[in-house]
């Protein structure tokens, strides 16, 4: 099964896009596909912030989190070959 196909991608990023709509530019270029690869990875940090919040604080939205972690593991799977540069030496 390809994970990578281009309209569920697409998909996964709007939604993502949406839901980090609040976290400013990043969640913007999500929306418009401007540089979606560097989006994600501008957002990573503010889903693992999201996901540490609410385990601790809000356990009883830490579903939230979760899905919000996935997602964004998701568009980093499907970015891979634009983020290997990144662990090469």
């Amino acid at each position: 099964m390809n994970l990578r196909k281009r309209p569920l991608v697409t998909t996964i990023r709007v939604v993502f896009g949406l839901l980090m709509l609040f976290s400013g530019v990043a969640g913007l270029m999500l929306v418009l596909n401007f540089l979606p690869a560097l989006a994600a990875i501008f957002i990573a940090p503010i889903a693992v912030g999201v996901i540490v919040f609410n385990a601790m604080i809000a356990p009883s939205y830490v579903v939230s989190g979760v899905i919000l972690g996935v997602l964004d593991a998701y568009l980093g799977y499907a970015y891979w070959d634009k983020y290997k540069a990144l662990f090469t030496r």
